[in-house]
């Protein structure tokens, strides 16, 4: 913003806050100046509406959108608030001596023009804050609330799928589960004679192993740092981060297109009605086309921005203008509008069906192009990132396809299976194309590891001494690797010294390989026949899993199971049989603890089988019924996803919104599936929509943690200003009562003195009622100290009010003191909000640099003062209450005199109560902290993670009572 227009605010808010203030006690001269003073403000309050409309214009021809939109908020502010009238209405007032009016104009005034400072310097006011976080939490609950009721509707999903098995299905179920039961059994079994040692020795050379299969990508990507070529990976992460967001683009896009289809079915649904002549069918149909009408996709630009669709709106504004349908006239001008919004609805789904069909074929094209980069040139690898890719393009053909024919639940279905193949390609890419240095230095973590657990085997013998010291080695040449190689690539080393250290990492490897093979032989030298036992054993629970994969596919072929019931168990039993034979390799090369992991992975896998048997019943004619009037259900949930997901447009919480979008493809695909009766399917795309939905709700609680730690920071500065204000405000009028103290003790105060006091008496009450805002803010925090130090200084500078009112005003040195103490508290509450706001900054950083990735507002940290902020001014309190105790000793000491004056005794009663205060203060503390602890300690306790504390309720303590 301008500097010109800051200085004009500031000049004009400073004289609105700073002006003399108005009282009973005016004087004329005073009027005078003060009219002057008010007529200045206005000229500069006019001068400063006319710099911003010239602002505006000159803004709106540079094109400065975020400048022009402060100064239209501004312009408006000024215009509703009257705030040039207040000003000319303070200078009326003035002149027809109405001096209490003239008060609470000026106040108007000052907070008036503090709400446009905010308004132009973009920054929000603890008010805007609230409606912010009050915003959020709303949509955080209408998020949780839409979570709960898809978990629910999931839980009566499979509650309607329940049914008694077939004999078919006992059968097979009965046999996977004993075929479970024994492979269990044999991995308890081949445990159990592995004994301690051989479990140590089989993980470590598998760790080793694992690190030289890693070693060989690592001196390759070595050897690409060190000759300075460049990571192939920074185009292609790139190029796969564009598709990616062009893939939800285009599923947002295919979203409204479904949305258009279903205004098109609306505004037949109205023409049906009509017909029909049914008065609440008519009423039902018409406001389900507004109300859809209302909320109609936006309009988008070959440029990609968006737009309301104002043909829509204003169809939107037709529809509800429209009657009841209760004559003729009524019921044309219904059909007019229904006719009007099915040519609408098909002529934008026809344009969307259009431009989503080519989104989808430009987008297959590129990502066949990315993968051919990423294969280069060759067929991609099972697993890669490049296979990943070269499966999202018929993906994307395809959901393209279907966005031409209108089926837009299985174009989002097939999109969010293309997304998920992307993002899978970006996250391979990443691990397939590391830095070579953090590669070196993840493989010593990992090295480390392997030698600490082989050392920590019980009874260890001397070959595990010597594969883990051949580790140990391995682990320092690869540390030395990963520093070597850093300093090589900024060219502080020659690169010979990090392909030394490879070496060495690799020599010692293949040694520690060699070691635990020689221990894992001689160790089953005496157990061969127990492990060619096992081995056969094993053989014949995999010939029983062949088997019944077999009777499965039969009964499938038969019809005594369905189709879905032989993939979803035959994909759990084949991974079941592929650890069985696993098992067996391992048993056949003596491993017999690892062949009993594999063992206990293939039963885990055998019980899936039964269990999706299980699963994915034929539903009975009744299930079918149920699962229709489901899918209604999930229809009207998808549709309040998309509402909510609507209202999040004009919200910056891309996590939320993209949560949101999500779970409404989800909910729509489970909706399909429900009609179509695919259960399985179904029942993970509820499980898809609720997962979303929980990401959902928070990232929106999130949003609503960082306003409120903006609102605390916010709150923490207006205390300091207002403090700093009130501080520059009362030293002077602390000095002038000092100099009218000096004037009365050498002669009787004059009548125009007498009324100065009077004045600043007025101005004391004035000081103390400013201080309820900072004073309010901490009670509503539940804060002891810090409250109790404001009331204190409230109740001071009322007793200051009292002592110089009236017709004999005392400025005693009682009254003096009283004004000092206010001061001095009011220096050390400012100097601890200082304090306060570097430990948050702090803190802020020290998360930054721990990399959390959130801006995770901590339930801790609730208290707008911290209770350590509490203590040491409570320590402060007490240190100050000493010191005062014994300077009034020292005196009294030395006066010599026995006799105590008036003011020497309200002395001490007021340190009394002091001492009183601050000790009441420390016991509330101390209970506070008991009650967080044990707080914490219960939810340990309980298993979750709530190491919060409850807000602490205010405390009645009060300080400096005279």
């Amino acid at each position: 913003m301008n500097a010109t227009i800051r200085w004009l605010l500031g000049t004009a808010l400073l004289g609105s806050m700073f002006a003399a203030p108005i009282t009973a006690q005016t004087q004329p001269n005073d009027v005078e100046h003060l009219r002057r003073d008010q007529e200045e403000i206005l000229r500069k309050g006019e001068r400063l509406k006319s710099l911003m409309e010239r602002l505006l214009q000159r803004y709106q021809r540079e094109g400065k959108n975020q400048q022009v939109e402060l100064l239209k908020q501004g312009l408006e502010h000024l215009q509703n608030s009257g705030v040039l009238n207040d000003v000319a209405g303070i200078r009326d007032d003035l002149v027809a001596s109405a001096f209490s009016e003239a008060l609470r104009k000026q106040k108007e005034v000052v907070d008036d023009l503090e709400r446009l400072l905010n308004i132009l310097l973009e920054r929000k006011s603890v008010e805007n804050l609230d409606q912010e976080i009050e915003q959020a939490a709303a949509l955080a609950r209408s998020a949780r609330d839409l979570e709960r009721a898809q978990a629910a509707l999931q839980q009566r999903t499979q509650k309607a799928l329940q049914r008694e098995p077939t004999p078919a299905e006992r059968e097979l179920g009965d046999q996977l589960l004993q075929l479970a039961k024994d492979e269990q059994a044999a991995a308890q079994r081949n445990a159990r004679q592995a004994g301690d040692r051989r479990p140590f020795l089989e993980n470590a050379l598998h760790q080793v192993d694992d690190l030289l299969r890693r070693q060989q990508p690592l001196e390759q990507n070595a050897e690409r740092d060190l000759s300075g070529q460049p990571n192939p990976a920074t185009d292609q992460l790139f190029d796969l981060g564009e598709l990616i967001q062009r893939t939800r683009a285009l599923m947002s896009s295919v979203r409204d297109q479904a949305a258009t289809d279903k205004l098109q079915q609306d505004a037949k649904d109205l023409q049906q009605a009509l017909a029909g002549g049914d008065q609440a069918a008519i009423q039902q149909a018409r406001d389900r086309l507004q109300v859809r009408a209302q909320t109609a996709p936006k309009q988008r630009e070959a440029d990609g921005t968006e737009h309301t669709d104002r043909e829509w709106q204003q169809l939107a504004e037709t529809l509800q203008q429209a009657g009841s349908a209760d004559n003729a006239a009524e019921r044309q001008q219904l059909q007019a509008a229904a006719e009007q919004a099915r040519k609408l609805a098909e002529q934008r789904g026809a344009s969307a069906a259009e431009q989503n069909g080519t989104a989808a074929e430009r987008l297959q094209q590129d990502a066949g192009k990315t993968a051919s980069k990423l294969a280069a040139g060759k067929p991609p690898e099972p697993g890669s990132a490049a296979a990943a890719v070269q499966d999202a393009a018929p993906q994307l053909q395809q959901a393209g396809e279907q966005a031409r024919a209108g089926k837009t639940g299985d174009s989002q279905q097939q999109l969010q299976k293309a997304l998920h193949a992307l993002e899978d390609a970006r996250q391979k890419l990443q691990q397939q194309n590391p830095d070579a240095s953090q590669q070196a230095g993840a493989m010593a973590a990992d090295a480390d590891r392997a030698q600490k657990e082989l050392r920590n085997s019980p009874a260890p013998g001397q070959e595990e001494q010597q594969a883990g010291a051949a580790i140990e080695r391995a682990e320092q040449a690869l540390r030395a690797a990963e520093q070597d190689l850093a300093r090589a690539k900024d060219g502080q080393q020659p690169a010979d010294a990090a392909r030394k250290d490879l070496q060495q990492s690799r020599q010692n490897l293949q040694q520690a390989r060699d070691t635990l093979q020689q221990a894992l032989q001689a160790a089953g030298a005496d157990r061969g026949q127990d492990m060619q036992q096992a081995a056969e054993q094993q053989k014949a629970l995999q010939q029983r899993a062949e088997a019944s994969a077999q009777q499965l596919q039969q009964a499938q072929q038969s019809g005594a199971i369905t189709q879905q019931q032989a993939k979803a168990a035959g994909e759990q039993l084949q991974q079941a049989q592929q650890q069985m034979q696993q098992a067996q390799q391992l048993l056949q090369s003596g491993q017999q603890a690892s062949a009993a992991g594999r063992q206990q992975q293939a039963a885990k896998d055998l019980q899936q089988a039964q269990a999706a048997l299980q699963k994915n019943q034929q539903p009975t004619a009744a299930q079918q019924q149920a699962l229709q009037q489901l899918a209604e259900e999930q229809q009207k949930l998808a549709e309040q996803i998309v509402a909510l997901a609507r209202e999040l447009k004009d919200r910056n919480n891309k996590p939320a919104e993209r949560a949101l979008d999500d779970a409404a493809a989800a909910a729509e695909r489970a909706r399909q599936k429900l009609q179509q009766g695919d259960s399985e399917d179904a029942e993970d795309q509820q499980e898809q929509a609720r997962q979303q939905l929980d990401r959902a709700a928070k990232a929106l609680e999130e949003e609503k943690d960082r306003y409120q730690d903006l609102r605390q920071e916010e709150q923490l500065f207006r205390m300091k200003e207002e403090l700093q204000t009130f501080l520059e405000k009362q030293q002077p009028i602390t000095q002038q009562t000092l100099e009218a103290q000096a004037a009365a003790q050498k002669d009787r105060l004059s009548r125009p003195a007498r009324l100065k006091l009077n004045q600043f008496g007025d101005q004391e009450q004035e000081l103390a009622a400013r201080l309820d805002f900072v004073h309010k803010a901490l009670v509503e925090d539940g804060n002891l100290v810090f409250q109790t130090v404001l009331a204190a200084n409230q109740d001071d500078l009322r007793e200051v009010a009292r002592r110089l009112a009236g017709r004999n005003p005392d400025p005693s040195s009682y009254t003096t003191m009283l004004q000092q103490d206010v001061e001095k508290r009011t220096v050390e509450l400012l100097a601890a909000l200082d304090r306060e706001r570097q430990r948050r900054e702090q803190e802020r950083q020290q998360q930054q640099q721990q990399d959390q990735g959130q801006n995770k507002f901590n339930p801790q940290q609730q208290r707008l003062v911290s209770m350590i902020a509490d203590l040491q001014m409570l320590k402060q309190l007490e240190l100050d209450t000493r010191k005062a105790g014994a300077d009034l000793k020292t005196l009294l000491e030395l006066r010599g005199d026995e006799a105590i004056t008036e003011a020497e005794t309200a002395l001490v009663e007021r340190l009394s109560h002091r001492h009183g205060d601050i000790t009441a203060l420390f016991a509330q503390i101390k209970t506070q902290m008991e009650q967080a602890l044990q707080q914490m300690q219960d939810g340990d306790d309980a298993g979750h993670d709530q190491s919060g504390t409850d807000k602490p309720k205010s405390g009645n303590g009060r300080g400096g009572k005279k």
